[in-house]
């Protein structure tokens, strides 16, 4: 199922999550999955746009980049379809993140000492003995806060793996780092991110086409939004455009 509309830049799939129950029984869950660098939920043009994707396309989860909300943010008047979790807000005007979830789904803060104003971590309640983690994370640009990112992420995983004996995880950030570019100053945090995604067993995803880059400034494309994922089936990724004013 592929989720698609005009004036909102997310990539988009359908995401089948499960596990065999016993030798003649599977139990498969599908949900369809956004995500969207936002660049302010307050901004009424990204607001707009951001409120016509539950209304229209209905995804199951819709995750959130840079949402620069704050403790005295107007709350989303999202519908009685959708819920939403919001991450810690501190004095950071830019930042944040958030998960958008269907109603009919049960999903709850997971382990919140690892929470922070980028970095959100949520249990989806499934019908299968595996538990699903999700993640919704923001590296900011800047070197050294996205080493101190990588190195967050990297003490999250080793819990996760010491916590559960078995997990699905499906991940949607805005991770700086286009790990399509050689030529990128960013070369080092790119292959150190890289090797801890690999390590974890996570998978990268990504529509690698013409006319499916998730950042557009001037003439420059980047593809710096993802989906990554363990123990989990992606299927039908997409971009669509950009939301609002957003360059994302």
């Amino acid at each position: 199922m592929y989720i698609t509309s005009p004036g909102f830049s997310h990539i988009s799939s359908e995401a089948a999550l499960g596990k065999r129950a016993s030798p003649v029984s599977r139990c498969e869950q599908k949900l369809a999955c956004s995500g969207a660098n936002i660049r302010s939920l307050t901004c009424s043009e990204s607001s707009y746009s951001f409120h016509r994707v539950p209304e229209q396309d209905k995804p199951d989860l819709l995750f959130l980049i840079e949402t620069w909300h704050q403790e005295n943010s107007p709350r989303l008047l999202l519908d009685q379809n959708y819920r939403i979790l919001l991450s810690k807000t501190d004095d950071q005007r830019g930042g944040g993140v958030a998960i958008v979830h269907s109603s009919r789904l049960i999903v709850t803060p997971l382990f919140r000492e690892f929470h922070s104003r980028n970095f959100l971590l949520a249990r989806l309640s499934s019908v299968t003995a595996r538990p699903i983690i999700l993640i919704a994370v923001y590296f900011p640009p800047d070197q050294a806060r996205k080493r101190q990112m990588i190195a967050h992420v990297v003490r999250v995983l080793d819990f996760l793996h010491s916590r559960y004996r078995s997990f699905g995880l499906l991940t949607f950030g805005d991770l700086n780092s286009d790990f399509f570019d050689n030529s990128s100053k960013d070369a080092e945090n790119r292959s150190k991110l890289l090797k801890v995604l690999k390590s974890n067993g996570l998978s990268v995803h990504a529509a690698k086409e013409p006319g499916t880059a998730t950042r557009v400034q001037g003439s420059k494309a980047s593809y710096l939004d993802y989906f990554l994922s363990m123990n989990v089936e992606v299927t039908g990724l997409k971009v669509g455009e950009a939301i609002g004013s957003s360059d994302y």
